[in-house]
């Protein structure tokens, strides 16, 4: 199955930290993101099955947000916490603006 993301090019007026969190999450959902654990000090080979369907949920769930709520909550790392906190951040806002 063939899977189309959307990212904007890197350039000079990008933010990194939030492209390569975009980046990333597309390198997991093609499952070759093991080919940048040489870089830094992840090893992803000793991930347990569990930790692997987690990490893939919450790239996924960080491809499909915006800069500047991703930016808030980059220090997420469980699928889950990430959930949550934007559940009860938005929906407090749509509760608020229902009223």
């Amino acid at each position: 199955m063939s899977m189309k993301y959307d990212i904007p090019q890197l350039d000079h007026n990008t933010r990194f930290a939030l492209w390569q969190v975009k980046m990333r999450a597309i390198l997991t959902q093609a499952e070759v993101d093991d080919a940048l654990d040489k870089f830094g000090n992840k090893d992803s080979k000793s991930w347990t099955d569990e930790k692997k369907k987690d990490h893939k949920a919450l790239t996924q769930i960080q491809h499909h947000l915006s800069n500047n709520i991703l930016q808030d909550y980059l220090q997420e790392k469980i699928a889950a916490a990430l959930w949550l906190k934007l559940e009860s951040i938005c929906m407090s806002k749509d509760l608020t603006s229902k009223m």
